[in-house]
C-alpha cells in the first residue's frame, strides 16, 4: 500500500516538473464579459481555451488513456418510489402429509435450510397402514406367482382344455333364451299397441255425431224456448206438488186425531185393568207414528210451498225456458269433453305405438341378437381351440397378466411409502421426515415438539429471498409508458452505491383513489438476500431509448456543481471541456452540450491532467 502511494506520488511529482498549463484567453475587443462568460460555459474550443500540456513521456508515465465520444442508445428512465414485498411464489407454508405426533424438530425460526433438509419428524399410525398395504402386495404377487406356476402346470396336462368350450354353451343357452323372451315381448308390445290406436280412434270417432246431436238438441231448446214451451210446466209442477201436500196433511192429521183418541182408550183400559201393556204400548207407538207422519206431511207442504213461490218468481222471470237451454249446452259441452279425451287417449295410444317401436327397445332387442351371432363366433372359436388345445396358453397368459397386475400394486404401494419418505421394513421407526421443499430460511414455527398434528397444520413457513417483489407506485400519467418485460433498477438507502436489477411482471388493474397511483410490480434478483420485505426503495423504470452522445463515466470530472472533461488537443495537449450531462446508460453519461462526436476524452489520468491544471493555477497565484 505504502508503494503505490510512494509511485502514485512521484509521478504527480514528474508531471508536474514536465507539464505547463496556457491560461485562459482575454476578452476579445467588442466581446462583453458575459458572452466571454456563456462561451466559456459552453466549453467551445479556440484561442484563450483552458488547456494543459503534458509531455509524451509525461503522459505514458501518468498513463493516460483516452476513448472517443460516440453517439450510442440512452435509456428513458421513469423514478417511482416502491416497498420491497415477498414474492409469494417463494413462500412456502410446509405441512404433514399424515396425522401424528411431532416428535423430532430439526428447525428453528431464522434458520437457513437447503432443499430436502429434515425439518421435523412425525410418528403416524399412516405409515403402519401404508407398510401393511405394502406388504399384502408384496404378498398378493408372491400368490399370483405361485398361481402361474400352477397354471403352467395343469395347462401342460391339458385341464383347461374342455372348460371353456362348456362354459361358451352355456352362456349362448342363456343368450339364445333371453333372445327368445325379449323378441316376444317386443312383438307383443307392439301388437298390444297397434290394438290400443285402433280402439282409441274408434272411440274417438263415436264422439263426433254424438256432438252433432248435442249441438242440434241445443238449437231445439233453443227454438222451444222462443216460442215459449217451456213456461208452464214448471210451475204447474210446484202447483200439484201443494195440492198433494195440502191433502196428505189433511189426511195424516185425521189419522192423528184418531190415533190419539185410539191412545186416550188404550190408556184408560189400560187402568181400568181391561187392556194390558202391551196394547197401550202400541196405542202409543201407532200415535208417535202418526204424529211423525203429520210433521212429515207439514214439511212437505212447507217446501212445497217455497218451491211454488219459487217456481211463481221464476216463471214470472222467464228463467225456465234459459235452464232448459243451459242444460242442453251442458250435455254439449260435456260432450265435447269426452271428444277431447278421446283425443287425448288417442295420441297417447299413438305414442305408446311409437315408444314400442322406438330406437332404443329394437337396439336392445338387436344387442342380444348380436351377442348372441358373437356367442355363435365365439363357439366356433373355442370348439376349435378346443381341438388344438389352446386353452391352456390362454389361462397362462391370464396368470401372467394376474402377476403384472400384482407388480404394479406393489410398486404403487411403494410409492406410497416413498412419498411419506418410509421404508418398506416393518421394524423401523414410523415417522414421517418433513422436508423443506425450497431452499430458504425459517420464518415461522408455530408448533413444538409432542403436538399432535394433521395434514391441515401449518409446521413451518419458509421464505426464499434470492428474489423479491419490488411494489413501484407508478403515476397514471406515466402508466401509458409502463409495459411488461421491462428493465428495472432498484436501489435502498441501506445500500445507496448497490444496484439491484429486474423487470416489470405485473401492472395492477386499479388505481388507488387518494394518491393517483398505480401498483407496478418488479421482480428483483436478490442473490444475497440484502433487500428485505417492508424496506422502502427507489425504482428506475427504463420506460424508453433515444440516440444520444455518450462518454465513459471515468472521463467526467467534478468541480462542484460542474462537470468537466479534458479533450485531446494534439502534441500532448489537453483542453479542458465544461458539459452538460443527462442520464446515465451502462457505465456511460449522455452528454447533452460541451462536446461533438468523434472527440476523445481523457479516460484514465484525467485526475493527473487536473493536478496538473491544478498546479498551474496555484503557480499563477504565486
Amino acid at each position: 500500500m505504502k508503494k503505490s502511494m510512494f509511485a502514485y506520488a512521484a509521478v504527480l511529482v514528474v508531471v508536474a516538473a514536465a507539464g505547463y498549463r496556457v491560461g485562459t484567453r482575454a476578452v476579445r475587443p467588442g466581446e462583453t464579459t458575459e458572452e466571454h462568460a456563456a462561451q466559456a460555459e459552453r466549453g467551445e474550443a479556440g484561442g484563450g481555451a483552458e488547456v494543459i500540456a503534458l509531455d509524451e513521456a509525461s503522459a505514458q508515465l501518468a498513463g493516460i488513456r483516452t476513448a472517443p465520444v460516440e453517439r450510442g442508445t440512452v435509456s428513458t428512465v421513469l423514478s417511482a418510489t416502491g416497498e420491497v414485498v415477498a414474492n409469494t411464489n417463494k413462500v412456502v407454508k410446509v405441512g404433514s402429509l399424515v396425522s401424528g405426533r411431532l416428535s423430532r424438530l430439526h428447525a428453528n425460526v431464522g434458520d437457513t435450510v437447503k432443499a430436502g433438509h429434515v425439518l421435523a419428524v412425525v410418528d403416524s399410525t399412516d405409515v403402519a397402514r401404508a407398510r401393511a398395504a405394502h406388504a399384502q402386495a408384496a404378498a398378493n404377487l408372491r400368490l399370483t406367482e405361485k398361481k402361474l406356476a400352477n397354471t403352467k402346470r395343469l395347462a401342460a396336462a391339458g385341464v383347461f382344455a374342455q372348460k371353456p368350450l362348456d362354459e361358451v354353451r352355456r352362456e349362448r343357452a342363456e343368450v339364445a333364451s333371453e333372445y327368445a323372451s325379449a323378441r316376444v315381448e317386443y312383438d307383443g308390445e307392439i301388437a298390444s299397441a297397434d290394438s290400443a290406436v285402433k280402439t282409441a280412434e274408434a272411440a274417438f270417432g263415436r264422439t263426433e255425431p254424438d256432438r252433432k246431436l248435442a249441438q242440434a238438441e241445443v238449437e231445439r231448446r233453443k227454438q222451444l224456448a222462443a216460442a215459449g214451451a217451456y213456461q208452464y210446466k214448471p210451475l204447474e209442477d210446484a202447483q200439484n206438488e201443494t195440492a198433494e201436500a195440502k191433502a196428505t196433511q189433511i189426511a195424516v192429521q185425521s189419522a192423528v186425531r184418531v190415533a190419539d183418541s185410539q191412545l186416550a182408550r188404550a190408556d184408560k183400559l189400560f187402568e181400568a185393568g181391561t187392556a194390558s201393556k202391551r196394547d197401550l204400548e202400541a196405542a202409543r207407538a201407532a200415535a208417535a207414528d202418526a204424529q211423525a207422519s203429520a210433521e212429515r206431511a207439514d214439511a212437505r207442504l212447507t217446501i212445497a210451498k217455497q218451491a211454488l213461490a219459487r217456481e211463481q218468481k221464476v216463471f214470472d222471470q222467464k228463467v225456465y225456458a234459459s235452464r232448459e237451454v243451459q242444460t242442453a249446452e251442458n250435455e254439449l259441452m260435456r260432450g265435447e269433453r269426452e271428444a277431447e279425451q278421446k283425443a287425448a287417449e288417442l295420441a297417447q295410444a299413438k305414442k305408446r305405438a311409437e315408444l314400442a317401436r322406438s330406437e332404443q327397445k329394437r337396439a336392445a332387442v338387436e344387442q342380444l341378437n348380436e351377442r348372441l351371432r358373437a356367442l355363435d363366433s365365439m363357439l366356433a372359436r373355442e370348439t376349435q381351440v378346443t381341438k388344438q388345445n389352446l386353452a391352456g396358453a390362454r389361462e397362462v397368459v391370464e396368470a401372467e397378466s394376474a402377476v403384472e397386475q400384482a407388480k404394479v400394486e406393489l410398486k404403487a404401494a411403494g410409492d406410497a411409502l416413498r412419498l411419506l419418505r418410509v421404508s418398506a421394513v416393518s421394524g423401523t421407526s414410523a415417522g414421517v421426515a418433513i422436508v423443506a421443499p425450497i431452499a430458504g430460511r425459517v420464518l415461522d414455527r408455530p408448533v413444538n415438539r409432542g403436538e399432535v398434528v394433521d395434514p391441515t397444520t401449518t409446521l413451518f413457513t419458509l421464505l426464499n429471498l434470492s428474489t423479491v417483489w419490488v411494489d413501484a407506485n407508478v403515476y397514471e400519467k406515466d402508466l401509458r409508458r409502463i409495459s411488461l418485460g421491462q428493465q428495472v433498477t432498484v436501489t435502498a438507502t441501506a445500500f445507496p452505491d448497490e444496484p439491484f436489477a429486474g423487470k416489470v411482471t405485473y401492472v395492477s388493474d386499479t388505481l388507488d383513489e387518494k394518491t393517483r397511483t398505480v401498483k407496478v410490480r418488479c421482480e428483483i434478483a436478490n442473490p444475497r438476500r440484502q433487500l428485505k420485505p417492508g424496506m422502502f426503495v427507489q425504482a428506475q423504470l427504463t420506460v424508453g431509448k433515444r440516440s444520444g452522445l455518450l462518454v465513459p463515466d471515468a472521463a467526467v470530472q467534478r468541480e462542484g456543481q460542474t462537470a468537466v472533461v479534458y479533450v485531446t488537443a494534439g502534441d500532448g495537449r489537453y483542453e479542458k471541456r465544461r458539459v452538460k450531462l443527462g442520464a446515465t446508460s451502462d457505465g456511460s453519461h449522455e452528454v447533452l452540450g460541451g462536446l461533438k462526436a468523434g472527440e476523445k476524452v481523457v479516460t484514465e489520468g484525467s485526475f493527473l491532467v487536473k493536478s496538473q491544471e491544478k498546479k498551474g493555477e496555484l503557480g499563477e497565484a504565486d
